[in-house]
């Protein structure tokens, strides 16, 4: 009777269930989750080729490919192969939820030149142009970065793993006392931050001109300030950073957050459940009104305070130089209402418009 390794084992079954691996036969593989109730709109399950196992970094569901076989066609994977079950292929695995009450593990140290925001002229012209107010920055422990680099705690000698970042705004993000993540934003606009590389002798290719999430993905496993929030009061919630900072310049949305994204993962859900009450402040465009249906679906108290339609976001609100103090003296949170009654289909309607 043949004898299949765990390797084998995990390559027949991709084959046998349509997983694509895409030409590769080992490490891991990146496809969409197998958890029925994950809507996984871009691939984000991490199947392990050596291992037959998978676990998805979004949701936490995971588990043995071996039981996912028995529950997607109800037969053992080691009958249809007329194979012999050892103990190393235990036909009985469970799925495994992820313990969402854990802080997120990560992998990276930082190190850099750090001084205050508005320590430098090209600061100070970032947040004159953002509209922010400068003790809000600081309150948010909000840095000016002049050099910095990130490297993998676990291999520090790894240089593939290095990255490097110059003259920018630097958020740290923290949960348990512990740094999981920062957000960096360019501090020139496009076309200065790339005639400024060419002066430096820099590749401009290789330095994007993007905002900065590292690692990736592990801000969305948070939410910002979780721990200092109080459970008790409205929560209100943002899509980005940039307007968590910006709506925080009003001491009514104190209690407020970001998910760091349009997207809410199954952690995150885990984090909101401990709120009472929730307001959301969606962007003004189609993928931020959309992103309210996936609320919908989901045991909590949700409300929607919806911006004036000349306004994108709660940063251009502040960029057009217009204090959220003005806008609740015109009535603003008076627009508040329940997620169930809000009008999606007829905000989206209003944007197709205007493209």
């Amino acid at each position: 009777m043949q004898e299949y390794d765990l390797n084998q084992l995990a390559l027949e079954i991709c084959n046998r269930l349509n997983i694509k691996t895409n030409g590769k036969t080992t490490g891991n593989i990146s496809v969409h989750c197998f958890n029925p109730y994950h809507i996984d709109k871009n691939p984000s399950c991490s199947v392990s080729l050596d291992k037959a196992i998978f676990h998805c970094w979004s949701c936490g569901f995971s588990g043995s490919l071996i039981k996912h076989y028995r529950l997607k066609t109800g037969r053992s994977i080691f009958k249809d192969l007329n194979i012999k079950s050892t103990f190393s292929f235990k036909d009985d695995d469970s799925y495994v939820t992820a313990d969402f009450s854990r802080i997120p593990e990560t992998d990276f140290q930082f190190k850099g030149q750090l001084y205050p925001i508005d320590a430098v002229d090209l600061s100070r012209a970032w947040i004159k142009k953002r509209g922010f107010d400068v003790d809000v920055l600081k309150k948010n422990r909000v840095q000016f970065l002049k050099f910095g680099k990130t490297v993998k705690r676990s291999d520090p000698s790894d240089k593939t793993k290095w990255r490097s970042y110059f003259d920018m705004a630097m958020i740290p993000i923290y949960e348990g006392g512990k740094l999981i993540c920062f957000e960096a934003r360019t501090l020139r606009s496009e076309s200065e931050h790339i005639q400024h590389l060419i002066q430096k002798g820099r590749d401009p290719e290789k330095i994007s001109y993007k905002k900065v999430l590292y690692p990736k993905g592990g801000s969305t496993k948070t939410l910002y300030q979780w721990e200092q929030l109080d459970k008790e009061k409205p929560l209100y919630v943002v899509e980005g950073l940039m307007d968590l900072l910006s709506l925080r310049s009003n001491l009514f949305f104190e209690n407020s957050t970001t998910t760091f994204g349009r997207s809410i993962n199954e952690r995150q859900f885990y984090l909101l459940s401990f709120f009472k009450e929730i307001i959301f402040i969606p962007n003004n465009d189609i993928p931020g009104i959309s992103a309210l249906e996936q609320l919908k679906k989901r045991d909590l108290k949700v409300k929607v305070l919806p911006l004036p339609l000349q306004y994108n976001d709660v940063n251009e609100v502040l960029q057009k130089g217009v204090s959220l103090h003005e806008l609740i003296s015109k009535g603003w949170l008076k627009k508040e209402q329940d997620l169930s009654d809000f009008p999606i289909k007829n905000y989206i309607s209003i944007f197709e418009k205007e493209e």
